[in-house]
């Protein structure tokens, strides 16, 4: 994941320069993925492809602020996101319909975004800092458990909980 990130981030970088060829290769590079999302918002495939024209448009407009220190995957999904959002407000009866139909709340899909989100930021740790967060989350351990296991002294554990999280958000953004 992480060469794909780094991929996508260079992408940008030279989409912001004015590179067609690179927007072209991110498209096809990412363009499964943003249909998917978008389908999942918006539940009818002309509708998401009209946001994904959309998305690409906003990522050639915006690649000049895009910080390439951060996950262009995430920023990516973010645009999705936000668009998907603004086109649900516009058509907001057809949505409600449509989310009716399905069986679907928005509530459902912003959590399974969210879930993608986690599980992108989550790719950027180290073994390590996953097995903690493992600890700490998956199996309810406490910080002297963790510490006890990982053999180190609670205050550091503590401080190193601190900075995976901290490593976590900022992926997240």
């Amino acid at each position: 994941m992480d060469r794909l990130v780094a991929k996508i981030n260079k992408l940008i970088v030279h989409i912001s320069n004015g590179d067609n060829k690179a927007l072209e290769e991110l498209f096809f590079l990412t363009r499964r993925m943003t249909l998917f999302m978008a389908r999942k918002y918006l539940y009818d495939k002309s509708y998401a492809e009209d946001l994904l024209s959309e998305t690409y448009y906003k990522i050639v407009k915006y690649s000049p602020t895009f910080d390439s220190s951060q996950n262009g995957l995430n920023w990516i999904y973010k645009i999705v996101h936000n668009e998907a959002i603004n086109y649900n407000l516009k058509n907001k009866h057809r949505c409600e319909c449509e989310l009716i139909e399905n069986n679907l709340s928005i509530s459902y899909i912003d959590e399974l975004l969210d879930q993608i989100l986690v599980y992108n930021a989550i790719q950027t740790l180290t073994s390590e800092e996953k097995y903690i967060i493992y600890l700490r989350y998956w199996a309810g351990l406490d910080l002297q458990a963790i510490a006890e296991k990982i053999n180190k002294p609670l205050t550091t554990t503590y401080d190193f909980l601190k900075r995976i999280l901290k490593k976590l958000h900022k992926a997240m953004k």
